[in-house]
C-alpha cells in the first residue's frame, strides 16, 4: 500500500536514481536556451522606437515558440529580472541595457 502511494505522488516522471547524467546535461542546455531566448525578447521590446524592426521581434518570437527545446512554461524569473535591471539602471541613471 506505501509503494502504491509512494508512486501516486511522485511528481517527476521517473525517480531520480534512474535519471541520467545526458538527460541532466539536456536539461540544463534546454533551460539556457530558453533563458537566452527569453532574455533577448524583452531586449528586443526595449529597442528604441527608431531602431525597433517588430517584425523581426514577431519572427523570433513565432521560431521561439515552434522550437522543439522551448519550455512549455515561460520563464518569468527571466523576464523579472530583466526589467530588475532596467530599473537599477534608471537609478543610476543610465536607461540603456546591456546588449
Amino acid at each position: 500500500m506505501k509503494k502504491k502511494i509512494e508512486i501516486l505522488f511522485r511528481t517527476d516522471s521517473q525517480p531520480a536514481d534512474k535519471v541520467s547524467q545526458q538527460e541532466s546535461v539536456e536539461n540544463s542546455q534546454r533551460f539556457i536556451y530558453n533563458k537566452r531566448a527569453i532574455s533577448f525578447i524583452c531586449k528586443e521590446l526595449c529597442m528604441e522606437s527608431n531602431h525597433y524592426k517588430p517584425k523581426n521581434t514577431i519572427s523570433y518570437m513565432e521560431n521561439y515558440l515552434k522550437s522543439p527545446e522551448k519550455i512549455e512554461r515561460i520563464l518569468y524569473s527571466e523576464i523579472s529580472n530583466y526589467i530588475f535591471s532596467l530599473d537599477t539602471l534608471s537609478e543610476q541613471g543610465d536607461t540603456r541595457p546591456e546588449p
